[in-house]
């Protein structure tokens, strides 16, 4: 039976928050933001969050909506050298949330992961719902999509990738890995 991996891939792979703040700082030089500021996977809504104002979500949200956005966005550390191990153990599916204001946005991450990790457009799946998306192990940074695949029955399936928004108490009883290196040990551990 072939092993399916799945791979989200913003702040998993692609660097988006990172480069995001990059890009904030300089737009908002007296105001800037350090990564463990971003302490809700949700930090965009200004109504419910005080991580950022309105002026520099709506700011985020235009950069994220311009063309080419997914295509330029930096690697996350040990992510090429870690896929490529993973590909040894599995088939490899990203799976990843659509950016909807952007028209070039799926055109652009399809193009980005095959760029970077020779990984075919059949094997991107873009989906609000991954809870409906079947495999193996889910290697994830979103609390809602972590609890959705779990309730489908995949709780010892699940591994965090970890991220300042993902450490509630909420998710203490998931696998939880720091970097690429762990996330090879970990599912090679599984697969044993």
């Amino acid at each position: 039976m072939i092993y399916r991996i799945l791979i989200d891939v913003d702040s998993v792979v692609a660097d988006l928050v990172g480069e995001t703040l990059v890009w904030l700082n300089r737009k908002f030089p007296n105001k800037p933001l350090k990564y463990e500021d971003i302490t809700d996977f949700y930090f965009l809504d200004t109504d419910k969050f005080n991580i950022i104002n309105k002026e520099q979500a709506d700011y985020i949200k235009k950069l994220w909506s311009g063309r080419y956005w997914a295509y330029h966005l930096p690697v996350m550390d040990g992510a090429v050298q870690g896929v490529e191990e993973l590909k040894k153990l599995g088939d490899i599916y990203f799976v990843t949330s659509p950016w909807a204001p952007s028209h070039t946005w799926a055109y652009d991450r399809t193009t980005w992961i095959n760029r970077f990790f020779k990984v075919p457009a059949d094997n991107v799946i873009f989906t609000g719902h991954k809870g409906l998306i079947r495999g193996d192990v889910l290697i994830d940074d979103c609390p809602k999509y972590i609890k959705q695949w779990a309730e489908e029955g995949n709780p010892e399936k699940v591994i965090i990738y970890d991220q300042p928004w993902n450490r509630k108490k909420d998710l203490e009883t998931f696998k939880r890995a720091h970097n690429w290196k762990e996330i090879v040990k970990c599912i090679k551990k599984m697969k044993s």
